[in-house]
């Protein structure tokens, strides 16, 4: 077995055979659960992507003769690799029941073998959002908003079925040679009502809204809204909005500061957007694309840029302007060319107004000039006081709970016991709400530690030998008749 790139995986070697269908030709990629690979069917040769399910936390990959069979570590990790491979096969499902949607990717196949499971989806050639930006630089505010348009508008339906994707990022939005974004990896996501509550966090630094990193904190569109603003963010400054994730307080504007040269407009759908409280954001992604686009709700035609991506060389997006047909006479250009400036002009106020009208009618604030940074309100509410949720792994118990407690005595403190051969016994191994998590008091209705028992013994104790109870002395008490009598002369 040979291993790549990908520090800590183990990825199938090139010209394994899958399914008796699909051939490996390289790894592209991997994680914390799931390791992708670039194939083909050896049928048609078309190239497909397939995402293997391989949590190298959980499981190892053995060779048998030929196979590479995964199995899970023993004990309660066995359940843990069961419940991931589920979660897997869900997302498979989800796919499938997508695929008339242009910016989703598609699922071709799925099917389980070597003790796991495989996904076969579409192979998208392009670049993730992440490495164009690092490649080309940033982007404007028009060409983000062309290309996440189709985005937004695909993950309306998504949301329509009561599907939140929650890992929205540009390391899962792919750039294609088609000049559009593609949204892939719906591991996170799941059926769940957007009124319920989540049973896991599941976090993106920089990218998931704080409410996600609250257990039981509540599911609905806000998460994925909070995220594609991020994902804007990125996309005009090259960095993630990190320090805006938990902000000290409610107030922005020191974040988007370095964004002054948007129009008010634009400034103003990004401060919605990523607001520290979900009632203060868009509380769906149709207004979102409204304000984004100028069009109403209910009117969701979308009009592309045509853009042109080269193949070789530095990948570039620009308009192409429509071509001008060169045997027309010196007047009918001028005559043309005053009509469709005038025709120009009139559309710009109109669309001007409309987005105007749109952003007003979401109760956005009117930013400053685009030459200035935005200045800071003179009036605001009472803002609540934040706490940061100390790291105490590593303490000891009666530690921990007094650090947290010192912060918000109402939270429940539940405690939980395992053996560790690291951790020191007493010691906290890890804790449910992670260090460096901000909240405001009543917030986190409890918090979950877990806490060493110190090494297990691998020798088992036997029971303690009886010590043997003294015996009497081996003889016989003779009576008269055993007695030698010696006669007398």
């Amino acid at each position: 077995m040979t291993t790549n790139s990908y520090s800590g995986f183990h990825s199938l070697p090139a010209g394994t055979c899958l399914h008796n269908t699909y051939l490996i030709q390289e790894t592209i990629g991997a994680g914390g659960f799931a390791v992708t690979y670039k194939g083909v069917r050896k049928d048609t040769g078309k190239t497909i992507a397939i995402k293997e399910y391989f949590p190298p936390s959980l499981a190892v990959r053995n060779e048998q003769e030929g196979l590479y069979v995964l199995y899970p570590f023993p004990n309660k990790n066995t359940g843990m690799f069961q419940k991931g491979l589920r979660r897997f096969l869900n997302e498979a499902k989800i796919l499938k029941s997508f695929q008339e949607l242009e910016s989703i990717v598609s699922v071709y196949d799925l099917f389980e073998e070597n003790g796991t499971a495989y996904l076969v989806m579409e192979y998208i050639e392009g670049l993730t959002l992440s490495q164009y930006v690092a490649e080309n630089g940033t982007l404007t505010f028009p060409e983000i908003s062309e290309l996440i348009a189709p985005v937004i508008h695909s993950l309306a339906k998504v949301h329509e079925r009561g599907l939140i994707h929650r890992d929205i990022s540009p390391d899962n939005l792919i750039l294609g040679i088609d000049n559009k974004l593609h949204l892939i990896d719906f591991g996170a996501a799941s059926f769940e009502s957007i009124k319920s509550t989540q049973n896991t966090v599941i976090v993106k630094a920089g990218y998931a809204p704080p409410e996600q990193y609250i257990p039981n904190g509540k599911i609905g569109p806000w998460i994925d809204i909070y995220a594609i603003c991020a994902t804007i963010y990125f996309s005009l400054t090259g960095s993630s909005p990190t320090e805006s994730v938990h902000p000290s307080d409610t107030d922005l504007s020191p974040v988007l500061a370095n964004l002054n040269q948007l129009l008010p407009w634009q400034y103003a759908i990004l401060e919605k957007g990523l607001q520290f409280r979900p009632s203060d954001r868009f509380q769906s992604v149709n207004a979102l694309y409204s304000a984004l686009t100028g069009t109403s709700e209910n009117n969701q035609d979308i009009t592309i840029l045509q853009m042109n991506m080269p193949k070789k060389g530095r990948t570039r997006i620009h308009t192409l302007l429509p071509k001008r047909h060169n045997t027309l006479r010196p007047v009918l250009f001028s005559v043309l060319g005053i009509v469709i400036l005038g025709m120009l002009v009139t559309a710009l106020a109109r669309t001007l107004t409309e987005r105007t009208e749109v952003i007003r009618n979401y109760s956005i604030p009117t930013q400053p000039a685009i030459s200035s940074p935005p200045a800071k309100r003179t009036a605001t509410p009472k803002k609540p006081k934040i706490f940061v949720m100390p790291d105490v792994t590593g303490t000891t118990t009666k530690k921990a709970k007094k650090r947290i407690h010192n912060l918000d005595s109402t939270i429940r403190i539940d405690v939980s016991y395992t053996y560790n051969n690291t951790i020191k016994k007493g010691n906290v191994i890890n804790q449910s709400v992670a260090g460096g998590v901000h909240f405001t008091k009543g917030q986190l209705p409890s918090i979950s530690l877990t806490v060493s028992k110190g090494k297990k013994s691998s020798v088992t104790n036997s029971p303690k030998e009886k010590k043997p109870t003294k015996k009497p002395p081996d003889y016989k008490v003779k009576n008269d008749d055993d007695l030698i009598s010696i006669p007398l002369d």
